[in-house]
C-alpha cells in the first residue's frame, strides 16, 4: 500500500525512491532508522504493530506466506548456517527469523518453516547457544515428520542434526 500511494504522487519517480522518501519520512519521526551504509533500516515496533493490525484478515496469510518465502530466498545455504562465514547475513536477520518463525508457525505454514527453523538451530548451535537450538530443531523435525511421514529423507536430515546437537 505504501508504494502504491507514493508511487501516485510522482509517476516517474521510482520505486525505490518512492520507499527511501517514506522512510526519510519515518525517520524525522524517530519511526524509522537507517542502518549503517544505508543497506537496511529498522522500523519501530509501534509502526509494525500498527501495521499489522491494519492489514485485513484475508490478506495476512498469504503477506506471512510471502514473508516466510522472502525470508527463506534470503537466507545462504552455502556457506551453511554453521559456517562463520554465513553469520554476517544470520546475525542481523535472527531477531526477524524468530518472530517469523514463530507467527508463521502459529498459523500452520509447514514448508519453508522447518527448513528455516532447522538452520536457525544449526546456526544458534555454531554459536553455542544449545539451549535455544534444541526446541527450534524438535520443532522442525516434528513438522517434517507431519508433513512427510516418518521415513522421509528430510526427516532422517532433522533427525541426525538434532542427534548431533544432543551429542
Amino acid at each position: 500500500a505504501l508504494s502504491s500511494d507514493a508511487g501516485s504522487e510522482d509517476p516517474g519517480a521510482t520505486p525505490s525512491a518512492d520507499l527511501e522518501d517514506l522512510l526519510g519520512e519515518l525517520e524525522g519521526l524517530s519511526l524509522a532508522k537507517w542502518e549503517s551504509g544505508n543497506r537496511g533500516f529498522s522500523i519501530h515496533r509501534l509502526v509494525q504493530e500498527i501495521a499489522r493490525a491494519r492489514l485485513p484478515d484475508q490478506t495476512r496469510g498469504p503477506a506471512l506466506l510471502a514473508a516466510v518465502e522472502l525470508i527463506n530466498a534470503a537466507l545462504p545455504s552455502d556457506p551453511p548456517p554453521s559456517d562463520v562465514r554465513a553469520w554476517p547475513v544470520w546475525d542481523p536477520l535472527r531477531p526477524h527469523i524468530e518472530h517469523l518463525i514463530h507467527a508463521a508457525d502459529d498459523a500452520g505454514i509447514a514448508n519453508p518453516t522447518a527448513r528455516i527453523l532447522n538452520d536457525l538451530g544449526q546456526y544458534l548451535e555454531a554459536k553455542g547457544l544449545l539451549r535455544e537450538a534444541e526446541p527450534l530443531m524438535r520443532r522442525a523435525l516434528a513438522i517434517d515428520e507431519t508433513s512427510f511421514g516418518s521415513e522421509h529423507p528430510e526427516v532422517a536430515i532433522r533427525l541426525n542434526n538434532l542427534a548431533s546437537l544432543l551429542q
